[in-house]
């Protein structure tokens, strides 16, 4: 038990006492990265080229190491919209990952999209064209897609790349594994 204790303290007071030097991780390609949109998006009011909030919904690891921390900004674009429609056509919807800020100007590339396509008009079509005839389908009309918030989709990285760990992310890295090694 003494030996445990004095062991992880050694290595916790050596991991504080010098500050760690930043190491290279190299990510590889199609590293899988969890996304999660924090905002309704809906091709109700949609506009394509417009940005949607997301998040990265989970930590990604890579040689032990946290690469992408949970809760780190994500680019997103609305890739397609498709506005729902008379004679019961519904609408679509598609949101696409472009990249993960990681320091100052630098990026990953991420390669991923979710879409959405809403209801169709068909019971209500029939009904309306029986009842009203074709002024009926025109009236009826399909559901917009929509992607509510709080939905996690899975994107890839694009490109192997090496990246720069900061010291901080080291040493609670390190700090982590140790504690954990002793429990």
């Amino acid at each position: 038990m003494f030996t445990i204790r004095a062991a992880f303290c050694a290595a916790v007071c050596a991991a504080s006492a010098f500050p760690a030097a930043a190491a290279s991780v190299t990510i590889p390609f199609w590293t899988p990265v969890p996304v999660r949109i924090l905002q309704n998006v809906s091709s109700r009011n949609a506009i394509q080229g417009q940005m949607a909030q997301a998040e990265i919904a989970e930590d990604v690891i890579v040689d032990g190491r946290v690469v992408l921390k949970k809760g780190m900004p994500v680019w997103t674009d609305i890739s397609y919209v498709k506005k729902r429609a008379s004679f019961g056509v519904p609408g679509r919807i598609a949101v696409k990952t472009l990249f993960a800020p990681i320091s100052g100007s630098d990026a990953l590339r991420l390669r991923g999209s979710i879409d959405a396509k809403g209801a169709e008009g068909g019971a209500g079509l029939a009904v309306a064209t029986v009842a009203f005839g074709l002024t009926g389908a025109i009236v009826t009309t399909g559901r917009s897609g929509d992607i509510p918030a709080g939905t996690t989709f899975l994107a890839h990285i694009d490109e192997e790349r090496s990246i720069e760990l900061p010291a901080a992310t080291q040493a609670s890295a390190t700090q982590a594994s140790t504690a954990h090694a002793g429990m």
